[in-house]
């Protein structure tokens, strides 16, 4: 067993957390309320290494019409309150939502330089510039894609259905060709002049709305597939889901014979009300379905159903308990409160890391929480097993980093917000140091 002596020649950062404040401290010393074994010889991420911790940024939606007539003042809003505090969490990745009524709003039609469109540029711009890749979602859909008059085409709308399915004309050819020309845009193959190659990974619809099969993407999925390998994009863009709700759908996605070979990795959503223990649950439920395939899970939503982002206080639990037990990615809803249909702050703001406009763009604590842990944690870490991953020491929740580039971070959270504690590391194995 080697001490955290052996930690001296490298970088080591220790990621503190506690209920009331900074009530405990890390040492090296042999002394110590707990002292934790962290095990370099075996790793918790299912199906390859840690790709990092990452934030839904749809900031872009400053620029639409709810967000603008409700104060936002845009570029001068973004550059000077969202971007700098975007860039200073060093996201490992974000997820965005596209509505696709922001530039397709007739059939065959394409407006590129809607406001709408200028504020996803922008955005894409300044991730591209800091080298993180994008996760793009396909949100909203036009009702000319839909088929029906209740379907969701601006964000004055509510969400509608998926296209339907079996009818005349083919809406899943056109959505699937909506998006297929969306994304020749960014990257530039039409000669629009742009190159958003971190966008690396696409998928939607989000949350399949009222068509909740797994099998109803097996056309439209396919059909995207092939014409993005037709553009030249197959490889360049990696197709994920099912981008559901129900970790039984990952399950679903991974059974099925259609759809499963074209989605590079599985996703799906998951809010805990505070406490319950579902959000570690279905964790295992998810990998029970997928370990034999080969393939990662990404949580691309997560939140505290109880309070949202206004308390901080499971996000670093989400973080913890979610690398531990084997997620390679986890992305917390939702960096910005935002404006949406009635003009109000969508749920009073309970989401956002940072309010909305009427607040000032103010910081939550949850945002330097957050940022604290997706700034010290490097894509493609090994996540290490240490003595407490499967919540088995009292009030500390444990995580150990390990970048393979001569980095360590150990993120710890202690849960008693009435008393301090010492905690001491320890690793078996070989020792972190001892890497060049």
């Amino acid at each position: 067993m080697l001490t955290r002596r052996r930690l001296l020649p490298i970088i080591a950062v220790v990621v503190l957390f506690s209920m009331a404040g900074a009530l405990f401290t890390s040492t090296r010393h042999a002394h110590a309320d707990a002292t934790v074994t962290i095990d370099t010889t075996t790793t918790r991420t299912l199906n390859g290494n840690f790709q990092g911790f990452g934030v839904q940024d749809d900031a872009n939606m400053l620029w639409t019409t709810p967000n603008y007539t409700n104060g936002s003042r845009v570029p001068d809003d973004y550059n000077t309150y969202i971007k700098p505090r975007l860039q200073a969490m060093k996201p490992g990745f974000v997820r965005k939502f596209i509505d696709l009524g922001w530039f397709a709003y007739t059939q065959g039609t394409y407006d590129w330089t809607s406001n709408d469109m200028q504020g996803l540029y922008t955005d894409l711009q300044t991730l591209k510039d800091a080298n993180v890749p994008v996760m793009l979602t396909i949100w909203r859909i036009p009702p000319w894609l839909t088929g029906t008059t209740t379907g969701n085409d601006t964000e004055n709308r509510t969400a509608g259905d998926f296209p339907t399915a079996g009818t005349s004309p083919n809406y899943d050819d056109l959505w699937s060709t909506v998006v297929t020309d969306l994304m020749q845009h960014l990257y530039g193959t039409d000669g629009s002049g742009y190159s958003f190659t971190n966008i690396k990974y696409l998928n939607g619809p989000n949350e399949l709305e009222a068509e909740r099969t797994v099998t109803r993407l097996d056309n439209p999925i396919s059909l995207l597939s092939a014409k993005l390998a037709a553009a030249t994009l197959g490889s360049s863009v990696t197709l994920v889901g099912p981008d559901d709700y129900s970790v039984y759908s990952v399950s679903n996605a991974a059974g099925d014979s259609t759809l499963s070979p074209l989605l590079g990795w599985y996703d799906y959503h998951d809010y805990e009300t505070a406490g319950d223990g579902t959000f570690v649950s279905n964790i295992d439920i998810a990998k029970s379905f997928v370990g034999s395939s080969g393939k990662q899970i990404w949580q691309t939503e997560l939140g505290d159903l109880s309070n949202g982002n206004n308390s901080w206080t499971n996000l670093p639990t989400f973080a913890i308990n979610g690398a531990n037990h084997g997620l390679a990615g986890l992305s917390v809803w939702d960096l910005l409160d935002q404006v949406y249909d009635t003009g109000a702050v969508l749920d009073n703001g309970k989401w956002g890391l940072i309010g909305a406009q009427s607040t000032g763009y103010a910081p939550k604590t949850s945002y330097y929480v957050w940022a604290n842990i997706t700034a010290h944690t490097a894509p493609g870490s090994k996540v290490y097993a240490n003595s407490c991953d499967a919540e088995n020491c009292a009030n500390l929740r444990i995580a150990a980093f390990d970048d393979q580039q001569g980095h360590q971070t150990i993120m710890v959270y202690n849960l008693d917000a009435s008393n301090a504690q010492t905690v001491s590391f320890a690793y078996t194995g070989t020792a972190p140091a001892d890497q060049t």
